[in-house]
């Protein structure tokens, strides 16, 4: 099939979460199928990148569209200071669409497929009724991300539309469908397709885990709970136990106050607890499986995820999970075997759980055996692309 993916997020220049390993995953597991794949992502300059069967266009944006006469100037800027994500989404949102249209008068696709975050897809302009576009919603929800109300309201317009040109919309996470897809965005028919993943093939040092090690891999913000967890770890320092705690991510800019207070706590612990607490800026995939290998525990707190990746990728290397009981985290941790869970924002009961591991640290590793056995059985390459093949059928 000739394929398109269109996601803002591509590594390795600007791969920011999920969406962005979502669709570096689904475009090699396809091309190494003998799919061809083109992807259009956003970059600050324009190029494009060839390699075996997939097709890498990257694309600057275009200029916000508002209107440019001196009059407007007072509302130019209040459009910028107010509703800044929205005009951002829209503008990349246009400038795809326009983007790919110049792709169609050239070459036909059999499958588009784009996330409904921030509504990527919402401008498309597909003339062809046998290209079937599939949406993939990949948000859990946006008013821990968006502040201003006006602005939730247009952004919800957005991905509304993406999800409605559609033929087919998907959602990794159960729980995202149920209170989010039909709920929230008031879609009728959504269908589940798990999120795929790729192992790395070198082989894991087992050796250099110990359940005194606690990583945490996310953005530095507010909804991803690193409050809860700073809290349950000076619990553990005052216990005089030897943990020590990585910290992987990027810094994004605070879209309220509760992200710089959580960015400022952070800051804060890092300097003063620099025999405990160490920090890396985010990093490339392909090195990110020696973080998770040193890790015999990884912490996911958030307040709210759909299907994390990150989940996945620490059970695949054989570190043993402890997330918060929200969103689509007890789809992961549906096993005592793969981790616990405790409830959202309760640092008490996360501390505890932390102790309780250290003290089962030769059970706590079996199970780590068992979940990287399972993993290498159920997420073959054949499988994943065989889900994502699935994804792309209309019945």
């Amino acid at each position: 099939m000739k394929i398109c993916i269109i996601s803002r997020e591509y590594p390795p220049q600007n791969l920011i979460g999920g969406i962005g390993t979502y669709s570096y995953t689904a475009a090699q597991l396809l091309a190494r199928k003998g799919h061809q794949i083109t992807v259009i992502t956003n970059d600050t300059l324009t190029s494009i990148q060839k390699e075996d069967d997939i097709t890498v266009h990257r694309i600057t944006m275009l200029p916000h569209a508002l209107p440019p006469s001196p009059l407007f100037f007072q509302f130019r800027k209040w459009f910028r200071h107010n509703l800044p994500t929205y005009l951002d989404a829209r503008t990349w949102s246009q400038t795809a669409a326009a983007y790919l249209t110049t792709i169609l008068a050239q070459q036909t696709f059999d499958v588009i497929e784009y996330p409904e975050t921030m509504g990527e897809g919402a401008f498309l302009k597909v003339k062809s009724k046998q290209t079937r576009l599939i949406c993939r919603i990949h948000s859990s929800s946006v008013n821990h991300l968006i502040p201003h109300m006006l602005e939730r309201f247009f952004i919800k317009k957005l991905q509304q539309k993406s999800c409605f040109l559609a033929t087919k919309v998907v959602s990794p996470s159960q729980f995202v469908i149920d209170f989010y897809a039909l709920s929230y965005l008031k879609l009728k028919n959504v269908y589940l397709s798990r999120n795929p993943i790729c192992l790395w093939k070198k082989a894991i040092q087992w050796e250099s885990k110990a359940t005194t090690h606690l990583l945490y891999v996310g953005r530095i913000e507010h909804r991803k709970g690193l409050m809860t967890l700073l809290k349950a770890f000076k619990q553990l320092k005052n216990n005089n136990n030897p943990y020590k705690l990585r910290i992987i991510g990027s810094f994004p800019p605070p879209l309220s106050s509760m992200d710089k207070e959580t960015q400022d706590l952070v800051k804060n612990d890092l300097i003063h607890n620099k025999e405990n607490i160490e920090y890396y800026k985010q990093q490339p995939h392909q090195s990110m499986a020696q973080h998770y290998d040193w890790a015999g525990i990884f912490i996911l707190p958030s307040l709210m995820e759909n299907y994390p990746y990150v989940l996945l990728e620490a059970l695949s290397r054989g570190a043993y999970t402890l997330g918060c009981d929200i969103g689509g985290i007890p789809e992961i941790i549906n096993t005592s075997q793969r981790g616990l869970l405790f409830p959202k924002e309760d640092d008490k009961e996360l501390a505890q759980l932390i102790r309780s591991c250290n003290q089962k640290e030769s059970e706590i590793i079996q199970h780590a055996h068992s979940n990287v056995n399972e993993f290498k059985s159920h997420y073959t390459d054949e499988k994943n692309t065989l889900s994502i093949e699935k994804s792309y059928t209309i019945t």
